[in-house]
């Protein structure tokens, strides 16, 4: 029984404290008021940083004053999230009802060529109008002028037949929008 209550850690330092933050994958170690350790879960594996910081200090400052060597530049670009590109371009048809999407509302689609500055001729996407735009577009004929923002796919495959997709997520003009 004597073994058992040794303590472990020679300075006497006992855990008082253990902080989880879900977001960057690391977890906290504190005594009283002083940081004793930090575990973060990186692509290279588990990092275990021994270090002193205040407990009064947010995990960020923690996190921003580890070596650099030990933040790897790629788990920021792993969080951001892509961003919609706004395209103004014609409908080539005419949009028809689609699938519902997976919580079961209407969705609808049509061919779709924007001008994009890198290109001599237009892009042609298959469009897919979600949620509120889905009604919009099931509004318009083919040839309408339209301004939309959505998230593009384009095809790794130069030699396949597959068009390139356009998620369209807002319209921001088409042919019969009601003024501000």
């Amino acid at each position: 029984m004597a073994k058992e209550q040794e303590r472990i850690d020679p300075s006497g330092r006992r855990v008082t404290g253990i902080f989880i933050d879900l977001k960057s994958k690391s977890l906290l170690l504190t005594a009283n008021e002083e940081t004793l350790a930090m575990l973060r879960l990186a692509p290279e594996g588990l990092v275990f940083h021994a270090a002193a910081y205040s407990a009064t200090e947010d995990l960020q400052e923690a996190h921003a004053s580890l070596p650099a060597s030990l933040t790897p530049p790629q788990a920021a670009a792993e969080t951001e999230k892509p961003k919609a590109v706004t395209l103004q371009g014609k409908l080539k048809s005419k949009p028809r009802e689609g699938r519902p999407d997976s919580r079961g509302n209407l969705t609808a689609w049509a061919r779709l060529a924007v001008h994009e500055e890198d290109r001599d001729s237009a892009h042609m996407y298959s469009a897919t109008f979600h949620k509120h735009t889905a009604t919009i577009a099931l509004g318009l004929d083919a040839d309408a002028a339209v301004t939309v923002q959505g998230y593009p796919h384009e095809t790794d495959d130069p030699g396949s037949r597959r068009m390139d997709t356009l998620s369209v997520i807002n319209f921001l003009d088409y042919p019969g929008r009601p003024p501000k």
